[in-house]
C-alpha cells in the first residue's frame, strides 16, 4: 500500500539582525514516505532533514489523523489532537525518521519555544473575533504582546504559566481584510531573551 498524496513541508524559523530578533517562517525541502508491516499493521516511516539553524527551538509534528508518533526509540508527548512534540528527539542539521501511527499527510513545524499553538479566528460580515491560543513550553511565566494587522488592528497583552497553552480572546469590530499579519512580541525573562514570531493568516470567512 502507498501514500495516495505524500505531502510534507518542514517549517525552519530564522532569526533576523534586529534586537530583539524577529523570528519569521522559512520552507524547508520535503521528505520521503514509505510504509512497512509492523506486528500485523502498517506504519508509516517519514525522513526528513532538519535545518542546522534549528538549534534548541521547539519542533512538533502535526497532521490531522494522527494518533500516535514513534522517533529515536520513545514516543512522542501528544500536545493537542494531531499535535506531537518532537523536541529532543529530533537532530537539527541532519536526517531524521520519524514513524506514525497511519497514513497520514504531516507537517513538521520548528517555532521559538514560546509560540502561537493555534488560531480559531473568523471574519463575519468583516469583522475579527475567535481566540489565538499562545503556547508557553518554557519553565518561567511568560509575559506576551499580541497585535493582529490586517485592514484592522487589534492589540492585547497577555500571561501564560509555565508549560501552559493559553487561550486569548480576539474581538474587532473594524472592518478587515482576509490576509492578517500575527506578531506575538515575547518579553524577556530568566531563561530566554525578547524575541518577536510573526505569521501570516488567511483567515475563513462566515
Amino acid at each position: 500500500m502507498g501514500i495516495p498524496w505524500p505531502a510534507w513541508l518542514a517549517i525552519a524559523y530564522v532569526l533576523s539582525a534586529q534586537s530583539p530578533p524577529v523570528i519569521e517562517p522559512v520552507e524547508s525541502r520535503g521528505c520521503s514516505h514509505w510504509v512497512v508491516g509492523v506486528d500485523g499493521g502498517l506504519v508509516q516511516l517519514v525522513r526528513f532533514n532538519l535545518p542546522a539553524n534549528v538549534g534548541s527551538r521547539f519542533v512538533r509534528v502535526m497532521g490531522a489523523s494522527l494518533r500516535q508518533v514513534y522517533a529515536e526509540g520513545r514516543w512522542a508527548p501528544k500536545l493537542d489532537p494531531g499535535e506531537f512534540d518532537l523536541t529532543g528527539l529530533v537532530r537539527p542539521g541532519a536526517g531524521n525518521e520519524i514513524a506514525v501511527s497511519e497514513e497520514a499527510r504531516v507537517l513538521i513545524v520548528v517555532t521559538p519555544k514560546v509560540h502561537v499553538a493555534r488560531n480559531e479566528l473568523l471574519l463575519r460580515q468583516g469583522h475579527l473575533s475567535g481566540r489565538v491560543w499562545v503556547r508557553n513550553t518554557l519553565e518561567n511565566t511568560v509575559n506576551v504582546y499580541l497585535t493582529l494587522d490586517g485592514g484592522g488592528q487589534f492589540s492585547t497583552s497577555a500571561t501564560v504559566p509555565p508549560g501552559a497553552t493559553q487561550a486569548v480572546e480576539v474581538e474587532s469590530a473594524a472592518t478587515w481584510n482576509r490576509v492578517v499579519i500575527l506578531t506575538l512580541e515575547k518579553q524577556e525573562e530568566a531563561i530566554e531573551g525578547a524575541y518577536v514570531y510573526r505569521e501570516r493568516l488567511v483567515l475563513p470567512v462566515r
